[in-house]
């Protein structure tokens, strides 16, 4: 049965038996498996799991390290290391990270992949 866009997640628990909770988890997860995983740098070095536009800035490092694949503590020390000190792995959003230091949350994962 298709998907109606204008339908709540509540509308659609019900309708499959289960909660909104799990229809948004799976929604998330389809479209995070239709992003584009990798796209090319500007430098044209490495490619990024974070093409312009993928919310970066809003994602917490607990987000970011998932994706990368990355262990959490690790990328904590790193940032630390390089100055961030409100790194945390959550309630600090890339975006206020990167502004303690002057950089852009993109620039944040060029020191994360150091």
């Amino acid at each position: 049965m298709p998907l109606d866009e204008k339908e709540s997640l509540a509308d659609m628990a019900d309708r499959y038996g289960t909660t909104p909770k799990a229809i948004f988890e799976l929604l998330v997860q389809k479209a995070d498996s239709e992003e584009s995983a990798v796209a090319p740098a500007a430098d044209g070095e490495a490619e990024s799991l974070f093409p312009e536009g993928s919310g970066l800035g809003r994602m917490d490092l607990a987000a970011v390290v998932k994706k990368m694949g990355m262990d959490g503590a690790v990328a904590v020390e790193k940032l630390k290391k390089a100055g961030v000190e409100n790194a945390a792995l959550t309630g600090v959003k890339m975006r206020e990270m990167a502004e303690t230091i002057g950089v852009t949350p993109v620039e944040l994962i060029e020191v994360l992949k150091k």
